[in-house]
């Protein structure tokens, strides 16, 4: 940013020739770069056949210099992203991979060891969120707005959370018997259930609306309550 301010001042120190191959410079890259409101607001500051004026072609580049800070700034916040996502996954393979070697998590059946399963469970929905917040990420490819990218850094962090904890709720599921799952009877299928809840966390939520709706269903009570409450109210109004 201050290079582009000391350029912009250079400005002032050239001649007509000089100003007038500046502007041919500017509206190419005008044309190529920008979109919305700079361009309208470049356009309306150098219009064309117009005699070059060394303060509107200092303002015109300043519009240019900010569209160019506004890219560096959104890669800047992706690297950040990508930061704070790629500590997490070498932290959480580091601890499972201890946890395998100390206390044979992969190979223990689901009943032995809980805390160590369910630590182990909390660990690769974290994973599975990581794994899905980098995929993310790398999609963006520096799109969207600067103010919603940088709230993103704290969606990143609250996203990790809650892959262990959509984890943690697809394990109770399980373990509940609210939900059957092929293959999650032994370790290795629970873990890669956390793996597929924390990667997207729609799975748990999916369970949960399904679990509540086959509740809604199999209440005959209250519906039949609320029928001859509604029978008793017509008689009285009859």
């Amino acid at each position: 940013m201050h290079l582009h301010g000391a350029k912009r001042q250079l400005l002032f120190t050239l001649d007509e020739k000089e100003l007038a191959a500046k502007l041919a410079v500017q509206r190419r890259e005008a044309g190529d770069k920008l979109d919305s409101w700079r361009l309208w607001a470049f356009n309306d500051l150098l219009p064309k056949n117009a005699t070059p004026n060394v303060t509107n072609i200092v303002e015109a580049q300043n519009i240019l210099d900010e569209h160019a800070n506004n890219g560096w700034l959104k890669i800047w916040t992706l690297r950040s992203q990508l930061r704070i996502i790629s500590i997490v996954i070498l932290f959480v393979l580091a601890a499972i991979v201890a946890l395998s070697a100390w206390a044979q998590l992969l190979t223990e059946k689901p009943e032995e060891g809980t805390w160590r399963l369910v630590l182990g469970v909390t660990l690769f929905g974290i994973l599975g969120a990581s794994f899905s917040g980098a995929l993310a990420v790398a999609d963006a490819k520096a799109k969207g707005r600067i103010p919603e990218q940088m709230v993103s850094n704290l969606i990143t962090l609250m996203r990790l959370a809650l892959g262990g904890a959509s984890a943690i709720a697809a394990f109770c599921f399980l373990q509940a018997k609210m939900i059957q799952i092929a293959g999650a009877s032994n370790t290795p299928g629970l873990l890669a259930v956390s793996f597929i809840a924390g990667f997207s966390e729609f799975l748990v939520i999916t369970v949960a609306r399904s679990f509540l709706a086959r509740q809604g269903k199999s209440s005959p009570a209250t519906r039949t309550e609320g029928t001859k409450l509604t029978e008793s109210q017509s008689g009285k109004t009859g």
